[in-house]
């Protein structure tokens, strides 16, 4: 203990209070960078952009191309971030965003807080509001975003939520101005504009023009994740044209070609769509099958690739198969299977569209 005044201040307290007033840390900085064959670095994240991550490890640095970053964890000693984060990672977007844009707004925070982790914080801002259903908001957040950190490796990122955002808006005419700017970046995002530009022509019924940019994008990339979500693009639209057995194929390829979550995830509600559209066409004996099946391929999400795009579909999905199986003989528990998920969806992803659909179903079995 040392005296001061006539207090006694504990050794660790004193070091504390001068790292403060030096603006440095008492302890060092300890980032994780997740990697997408599932390897995990630590270090201290120094630059991350639009072309790569560069991790400070002991005197040396580790550089990482930016398909090859999954997520990274970052050290931020900051509350309220740390409160917006459980909140983001708990689905709780609303409180997340209010979290997020806190900080955002706050000068004093924005003058202490990691440089090289501002352009996710603005990032995680619009996600929020995104997964939120407050797509307003989201627009303007991810428009900040992207005109304050342009070369940021987040803005693939926001334009794939931003080309959905508008696609559920049925605003089409925003999506080309948000895809060049991704082309703007080169590369590999090349390639991931011609699957939201697919995505586009999808949703207005152009399939030829959509099966050609998910082939253009297969074809014109190296990397295993744009390929898989391309080939799952080929897969849905074969979903589209009934082709279920194809659709399944080019689903089960694109999952054992890529290890990657986002396609993972994909991949499985894909095989369970076409299990499931086998299901309710078959006889009975047959549907039983397929059906269990189904909802195995769908519970494959939460369980094994959680991702909270797509687990409340999962979820919703795997009660449309035991509400579909409760109608067969011999299988009346099913009924509360369907109910438990479908209560799980409302009460996990309550702004969803998922969690709507879960509640008329809901309705339907009563």
């Amino acid at each position: 203990m040392r005296k001061m005044g006539g207090i006694r201040f504990p050794w660790m307290l004193l070091l504390a209070i001068a790292a403060s007033a030096c603006g440095f840390r008492a302890f060092a900085v300890s980032d994780e960078v997740k990697l997408t064959n599932g390897q995990v670095q630590k270090g201290v994240v120094t630059k991350d952009a639009v072309e790569g991550v560069t991790l400070q490890v002991g005197q040396g640095n580790l550089t990482f191309d930016a398909v090859q970053i999954e997520s990274i964890e970052w050290d931020i000693q900051n509350v309220e971030w740390q409160t917006g984060i459980h909140d983001f990672n708990a689905g709780d977007y609303a409180s997340a965003a209010q979290a997020f844009q806190s900080m955002a707004g706050d000068a004093d925070t924005m003058r202490t807080f990691r440089e090289v982790a501002k352009p996710y914080l603005a990032y995680l801002v619009g996600e929020s509001f995104y997964r939120a259903g407050k797509n307003q908001d989201a627009v303007s957040a991810f428009e900040t975003f992207m005109h304050d950190y342009a070369t940021s490796r987040y803005v693939p990122l926001a334009v794939g939520s931003l080309v959905d955002a508008a696609i559920q808006a049925k605003k089409y005419d925003k999506v080309p101005k948000l895809l060049e700017k991704l082309e703007a970046l080169g590369g590999e995002n090349k390639s991931r504009a011609l699957i939201f530009g697919a995505e586009l022509d999808m949703v207005q019924n152009n399939m030829g023009g959509a099966e050609s940019k998910f082939n253009s994008a297969a074809s014109s990339s190296t990397n295993k994740e744009t390929q898989g979500l391309a080939r799952l693009g080929l897969a849905r639209i074969a979903i589209a044209k009934k082709e279920i057995v194809k659709a399944r194929q080019a689903a089960e390829q694109a999952l054992s070609s890529s290890s990657s979550r986002a396609v993972a995830g994909t991949a499985y509600l894909i095989i369970g769509d076409a299990l499931f559209a086998e299901g309710t066409a078959a006889k009975p004996e047959e549907a039983k099958e397929k059906l269990l099946d189904a909802s195995l391929a769908y519970l494959r999400i939460p369980v094994s690739y959680p991702d909270k795009r797509t687990e409340p579909e999962a979820l919703f999905k795997a009660g449309e198969c035991f509400a579909a199986l409760s109608k067969l003989p011999g299988r009346p528990a099913d009924h509360e299977r369907a109910m438990s998920m479908y209560n799980m969806v409302i009460q996990k992803y309550p702004v969803s569209r998922w969690a709507k659909d879960a509640q008329a179903s809901v309705k339907n079995l009563r």
